[in-house]
């Protein structure tokens, strides 16, 4: 069975130090339940709550970090997890999260380098009377056509009335106008206009999954009728959409389910979301329909947000390396990325820690190569997401090879709510010899970059 793998990303970044702008720039462009001390108890309790809209915060928060670079290695018991298939071997750890946390890291063995692209645009608002926020971009291959959806909205991000769109390629050169995804319309709510987020994107068995939801504001926080709040504030009427399709022509809506937000582990292929709340959502279903568990996290986020100084843990990412640990990975206000192990297939994790891994206070995602080698994509650094890079790393414990994917300047043309950040919540798909990494662009346009496997040396 042929599997297409698709991720969701956001960045920020500032070069400095050792990651100069690239000296070469070959771009194209086309339009268009055992536990350790810290490990958690294990729960067996469905998570499905949606998450939050994310301010981007203006300060800069940086905790005393200590470096260290060993790799990490681990024995094995057996070790039988609920629900799966085949048996886990749980793995004995040689050194506790904490210190493991305190070794991973991205600094860089030599200057970052700009790769060999091709970029297409999708999407551009062509006037004041367009639709001017396009966010939450997300990318997917199916039929050798390649998909892009993203939430739409009129001004605002996340405001009333915004809506899904997708476009598709046969050629990655010439694109479908763009149309609203089924169910993905702006519809009335009990209080105004809908808002309508869009998720992740993945193809398994011949079919294609995207996932959405839909809120709305309260009255009270509005700026008006139908104008989302200035800031956060709370959301009602949560519904969740999982849509599939085997042609790109004609979508099901699936009963129930969530589309898998990345790549399965790579040794035992189970599937996580992990996100803002403090429990991760686990599956061993590759449709992503059903199976659902939540994996349970020693320690609240409160309490690590109150040890570390820091208001925001949200939107991670994962990955697990060839010995069977799994590590959360979750974005911060602060310079770092916080950090969970799992030692028994994702059914708990240690309380988090932080790295010395750094981000620009923006989202990212990890996933593998097909030579099994461990990558980020991320903003290294900054507030103003440029440039987009990817980073490497063979042992899951130092990301020392970095590739520029985009560092062009992009202008913002509309101001609005949420809105800024040169290239905004990318994601990923691999597919035969080719990444494709989609984003917004100020948080209006909507653009894709292909890259070739190959030359992520």
């Amino acid at each position: 069975m042929k599997k297409t793998w698709t991720i969701l990303l956001i960045g920020t970044i500032f070069l400095f130090g050792c990651r100069p702008a690239a000296i070469t720039d070959t771009t194209t462009t086309t339009a268009a339940s055992t536990t350790t001390k810290d490990q958690a108890a294990v729960t067996t309790t469905v998570s499905t709550a949606p998450s939050g809209m994310v301010t981007d915060a203006t300060n800069t928060k940086t905790p005393n970090q200590s470096q260290k670079s060993t790799s990490s290695k681990a024995t094995t018991t057996e070790f039988v997890i609920q629900s799966t298939v085949t048996t886990f071997k749980r793995v004995n750890p040689e050194r506790t999260a904490k210190e493991t946390a305190k070794m991973i890291n991205n600094t860089l063995s030599a200057p970052a380098t700009k790769i060999a692209s091709e970029k297409a645009v999708i999407f551009y608002p062509k006037d004041e009377n367009d639709w001017k926020m396009s966010q939450h971009v997300s990318v997917g291959v199916l039929n050798g056509k390649v998909y892009v959806t993203w939430s739409n909205a009129r001004v605002h991000e996340d405001d009333c009335g915004q809506r899904i769109m997708y476009s598709y390629s046969s050629d990655f050169k010439n694109w479908s106008t763009p149309q609203t995804m089924p169910n993905g319309e702006t519809e009335i709510g009990q209080y105004a206009e809908v808002v309508k987020m869009n998720g992740f994107m993945h193809t398994y068995n011949g079919t294609l999954y995207s996932s959405f939801s839909s809120s709305e504001w309260l009255p009270e926080d509005m700026l008006g009728p139908n104008v989302r709040p200035a800031g956060d504030a709370p959301r009602v009427n949560y519904k969740s959409y999982l849509m599939s399709t085997k042609d790109g022509i004609n979508w099901k809506k699936e009963e129930s389910g969530a589309a898998l937000s990345s790549m399965g582990t790579m040794v035992t292929n189970r599937f996580f979301n992990v996100g803002s709340s403090n429990s991760i959502p686990y599956t061993d279903d590759p449709t992503g329909i059903s199976g659902w568990q939540s994996g349970a996290i020693a320690a609240s986020f409160e309490s690590i947000k109150k040890e570390y100084g820091i208001s925001l843990i949200c939107e991670g990412s994962y990955y697990q390396t060839a010995d069977g640990i799994i590590r959360a990975m979750w974005r911060t206000d602060c310079d770092y990325i916080l950090m969970a192990e799992s030692y028994n297939n994702g059914v708990t994790f240690t309380r988090p820690y932080m790295t010395k891994f750094t981000n620009g206070y923006s989202m990212f995602k990890f996933g593998y190569l097909p030579d099994k080698r461990i990558f980020c994509i991320y903003n290294p650094t900054g507030r103003d997401r440029l440039p987009l890079s990817i980073v490497l790393s063979e042992d899951g414990i130092n990301f020392n090879k970095e590739y520029i994917l985009r560092d062009e300047p992009i202008v913002k043309q509309y101001s609005g709510i949420g809105k800024g950040g040169h290239y905004s919540y990318p994601s990923y798909c691999i597919d035969g010899e080719y990444m494709y990494i989609g984003y917004a662009t100020q948080k209006e346009g909507v653009e894709v970059t292909r890259i070739k496997i190959s030359d992520l040396k």
